[in-house]
């Protein structure tokens, strides 16, 4: 890909992060929150949701948040498209 599209983004499905997290700990509350972090569109947003779902649970906070944010969490993305003619 990186050879193709040199300046494409590389970010993560927020699914399968979800699922990969459900694997250790489950919970529609915990993945209702891990939904809010992703698409909060503000960082502000993603900070407050973030923190909710610490309240929830510490463990897979702290999973998640070893995930950079850029990759997965719409108020971390560039905003840059990637062109194709």
């Amino acid at each position: 890909m990186e050879k193709v599209f040199p300046s494409a983004e590389h970010r993560f499905c927020l699914r399968h992060i979800q699922e990969n997290m459900k694997k250790q700990w489950k919970g529609k509350d915990l993945s209702d929150q891990l939904w809010e972090c992703g698409r909060a569109t503000t960082v502000n947003h993603f900070n407050r949701a973030m923190d909710e779902l610490k309240k929830i649970n510490a463990e897979a906070h702290a999973w998640v948040s070893k995930i950079p944010a850029n990759t997965w969490a719409k108020s971390h993305f560039s905003g840059k498209f990637l062109e194709i003619y």
